[in-house]
């Protein structure tokens, strides 16, 4: 497979896209070089806003990028790799004080969400691609749809056509 160039999100320094960063603090917290371009995106940020999971690997999934937060957690732009794939990838966040029955009844709801969307097949809904863990947190790995409407803005437009 052809090599990606990339670089470290938190040190900068230059590797193949998708593989540890070999200094020593970044080794340690198990990051990745992301491909350049994501590298730049990313270092263009305030240095408050940047998201510290990027550079991860939650199994195949290489995290590049935000998408957004919701209620459950964030999303995520990721790489499949080896084959350097887009992907969304929906990790569950909970505050440090939750306690274990709250985190319990989230996590079920958070499982729920994953096999209702396993279940269904639209071409308007996304694909669920992978379930799984994630230092002790779910994730959903979906298909990547890009510039995709949002339902508010479908809701707009059908009422602005008198639809």
């Amino acid at each position: 497979m052809k090599t990606i160039e990339g670089k470290c999100p938190r040190c900068d320094r230059n590797g193949a896209a998708g593989s540890p960063c070999q200094t020593d603090g970044c080794r340690v917290s198990g990051v990745h070089c992301i491909p350049r371009g994501y590298h730049e995106r990313f270092r263009q940020l305030p240095e408050a806003e940047r998201e510290p999971l990027i550079g991860q690997r939650i199994d195949d999934y290489l995290l590049v990028d935000t998408i957004g937060e919701g209620g459950f957690g964030r999303l995520f732009v990721t790489l499949q790799l080896p084959l350097f794939m887009r992907c969304a990838l929906k990790l569950m966040t909970v505050r440090r004080d939750v306690n274990e029955a709250v985190l319990t009844s989230m996590v079920k709801k958070f499982e729920s969400e994953a096999m209702n969307l396993a279940q269904l097949s639209h071409p308007n809904i996304v694909r669920i691609v992978k379930y799984g863990m994630f230092r002790g947190l779910p994730y959903i790995a979906m298909e990547y749809v890009d510039n995709a409407r949002t339902l508010k803005h479908e809701i707009r437009r059908r009422i602005r056509r008198n639809e």
